[in-house]
């Protein structure tokens, strides 16, 4: 395979327009189209061979996530799937997927992310990812693929709504424990600042409470807690108690 997008040995894709429909000689199993971005090649190679059995075709393979617009337009797949191995920075991966959520919107986002890149993880959702997973845990990067590939295969492009960045970060931490006051200080920003982040957030999302916003954050793999911070929780405040 190389980056113009060969296909797997074996493998036969059908398509109906931008849809992925169901394929004869793969025993009924619909196929979705996917394009790589990865600057690790082991890993990479890895995983693609996992998919392949499950009905993952690969369309395109690309190094630099800065051209993975050009790599969406000129394959129109189902799935961008990107690595962010290789020292991609935030902003860069967070301008790139936008700009490919612009190009085709039908195209649905997953990115994988070191656990703790907290920075990488809030760019990969405010630039549009559907998904991120952790990529130091394959099962969690298959299931959120999967997650994608249902949604091709069923309604279309897996859609989600756009948060900013600032968004996407103080979701993750109010879901972490913080206090909006102690969100605050982490982000050297005002209580009433954080509050009108979290009030567009809420209008977004179409909730009314904190409560819902960070379920809907943990369901989305926003929230990702990896320690006891030791912190009074959220529910306890007496902000969260006014709804906040």
């Amino acid at each position: 395979m190389n980056d113009e997008g060969e296909r797997p040995n074996g493998a036969v894709s059908a398509r109906d327009g931008d849809r992925a429909r169901p394929d004869v000689e793969t025993g009924g199993q619909p196929w979705v189209q996917a394009v790589f971005v990865s600057g690790d090649h082991l890993w990479e190679h890895a995983l693609i061979w996992l998919l392949a059995g499950a009905g993952v075709e690969i369309v395109g393979l690309g190094r630099d996530v800065s051209r993975s617009s050009e790599l969406v337009a000129r394959h129109r797949p189902d799935i961008l799937f990107v690595d962010t191995s290789g020292g991609v920075e935030p902003d860069r991966l967070l301008r790139a997927l936008r700009e490919t959520c612009r190009t085709r919107p039908s195209t649905s986002i997953v990115a994988a992310c070191s656990r703790g890149d907290h920075s990488l993880r809030d760019c990969a959702f405010a630039g549009g990812a559907v998904s991120v997973a952790d990529r130091d845990r394959p099962r969690d990067v298959i299931a959120a693929i999967g997650a994608a590939v249902a949604a091709c295969t069923a309604d279309g492009a897996a859609r989600r709504p756009t948060l900013t960045r600032r968004e996407v970060e103080i979701l993750r931490l109010l879901a972490d424990g913080r206090t909006s006051g102690e969100v605050a200080k982490v982000l050297w920003l005002t209580e009433q600042t954080v509050k009108y982040h979290l009030a567009r957030a809420y209008k977004k999302l179409g909730v009314r409470t904190r409560a819902e916003a960070l379920a809907w954050a943990r369901r989305a793999g926003i929230a990702v807690k990896t320690e006891p911070l030791g912190l009074p929780s959220a529910g306890t405040s007496r902000s969260s108690r006014n709804g906040w």
